[in-house]
């Protein structure tokens, strides 16, 4: 009797706890192979192991629930529970953090990565909290550097004359005019085109976007700027946050942060992956020389930023906060 008591108590707390568990939806534009998506399901199952299996998830790669601006409305309503969101939206809630896309700004993504980890991204995160963006976890965008296909651009005065492609945003074309280079705005998809067409002489991306587009094929010289450092953020949805415990709340953040730590493991590796496919094919990398004359030719672009109040402190703390190196 007393097992066959204990066998229905534990099929009546299974069929509960099967009743009550929430499966919890995440949107991410990235491939299902991709170490941003790869994270989020590493974030899934912490969650599903911590709460005890009352809450799991799952993960919707490669946009398939919408496109970006589809996917906030979603998370907005609470239709999507989590995200990977880059820092265009976050800046369009939280508009100083604008300054995070400033070129060369970071050094490289541990500099980025330790601001984000610090007292500057916790005050960034109470920030969009207030604007309904509920952050986790800080994730590794990718640091942007240039690559050409008839000499390396080392030095800042190796840009002049050059066409470099760029997407259609404007401070991505400021950036080139004032290394004196002249950006030509061609679709991502038609980039291999236009080398072929001869209407461009380099572009820039990160490491594994240029592997992974072939774009080494026909630029072969790659020079680590990394001009734009920028962030993403593992956000969690203020519907599904309003209805957290204190101590789920607690149990989220954990295992976002840890998720962070992952994400960021696993882009290094596919970097260094990366980096070894591209070198047998030929690819020559560089380092940059010296920092100083292109922040120099960025000062136009700064002064902006360093005359408003709101963006001059965080600006100032950024550039004078400088981990050590590890490129």
């Amino acid at each position: 009797m007393f097992k066959y008591c204990v066998a229905v108590g534990a099929l009546l707390a299974a069929s509960l706890m099967g009743a009550t568990a929430a499966e919890l939806k995440g949107w991410t534009q990235q491939t299902e192979d991709y170490p941003v998506t790869q994270a989020m399901q590493f974030f899934a199952d912490q969650i599903k192991t911590k709460t005890g299996g009352k809450y799991t998830g799952k993960v919707f790669p490669n946009s398939t629930l919408g496109d970006q601006n589809k996917a906030l409305k979603l998370l907005d309503t609470g239709e999507i529970d989590f995200a990977v969101v880059n820092n265009t939206p976050l800046s369009k809630a939280v508009p100083k953090m604008e300054v995070l896309s400033l070129p060369f700004l970071f050094r490289n993504s541990a500099h980025m990565l330790a601001i984000m980890d610090g007292p500057i991204g916790q005050e960034l995160e109470k920030d969009l909290a207030a604007k309904g963006f509920i952050v986790i976890g800080w994730y590794d965008g990718g640091a942007r550097s240039f690559y050409t296909r008839n000499k390396p651009v080392r030095f800042a005065t190796d840009y002049e004359g050059e066409r470099i492609r760029v997407a259609d945003n404007q401070l991505y074309k400021d950036m080139v005019t004032a290394l004196g280079a002249t950006p030509v705005v061609v679709a991502y998809k038609d980039i291999k085109k236009s080398f072929e067409n001869d209407e461009i002489d380099g572009a820039e991306n990160n490491v594994p976007s240029y592997e992974a587009e072939q774009h080494y094929k026909y630029a072969k010289y790659f020079s680590f700027s990394n001009h734009i450092v920028t962030p993403e953020a593992l956000v969690v949805s203020k519907a599904l946050w309003s209805k957290l415990s204190d101590a789920e709340k607690a149990t989220f953040r954990e295992a976002g942060k840890a998720s962070a730590v992952f994400m960021r493991q696993q882009f290094n590796k596919r970097l260094e992956a990366s980096r070894a496919k591209l070198e047998k094919e030929g690819v020559k990398f560089y380092a940059l020389q010296d920092p100083g004359p292109f922040i120099s030719r960025m000062r136009p672009i700064y002064q902006p930023y360093i005359n408003n109040p709101d963006t001059s402190d965080m600006v100032i703390r950024i550039m004078t906060s400088r981990p050590a190196r590890s490129d």
